[in-house]
């Protein structure tokens, strides 16, 4: 009984392995930009670029979809599964994957945390969310 639903599990994942990879690919992105590039701190820093770190740290949660479209309109029929697959399934098909891996890693973190483990954000290991925003 177990085995058949393992052996069910893997042939689900196997199957649709472009979806999976794209959405875990998208959260390990989005955690990057989040701690890296597009900071709080770097959003409210004076400077003369400063609204493009405003604007990219405002719209980080569109990054992931708009990557999928993207993605979507240039790999068509990424399951190979029907020859007939139109480029706007392809393209919805990645964006719900881009949709799901923004809140990727707070589902990883929840599951982790009801094992007794508890995972930082990338946010919190570098330390630049929590350093105090200079108006």
């Amino acid at each position: 009984m177990i085995m058949e639903s393992l052996a069910a599990i893997w042939a689900f994942i196997i199957q649709h392995w472009p979806f999976i990879a794209f959405a875990f690919i998208g959260t390990v992105a989005n955690q990057f930009l989040k701690a890296s590039l597009f900071t709080k701190k770097r959003a409210h820093k004076k400077g003369k670029a400063q609204w493009l770190f405003w604007w990219g740290w405002k719209a980080l949660p569109l990054y992931p979809i708009i990557v999928g479209g993207i993605v979507g309109i240039i790999w068509l029929n990424p399951e190979g599964a029907d020859p007939a697959w139109p480029r706007v399934a392809s393209f919805f098909y990645f964006a719900v994957a881009g949709a799901l891996s923004i809140s990727g890693y707070q589902i990883i973190k929840g599951l982790a945390k009801k094992r007794g483990y508890d995972l930082p954000d990338l946010a919190d290991l570098t330390g630049q969310e929590n350093e105090e925003i200079v108006p």
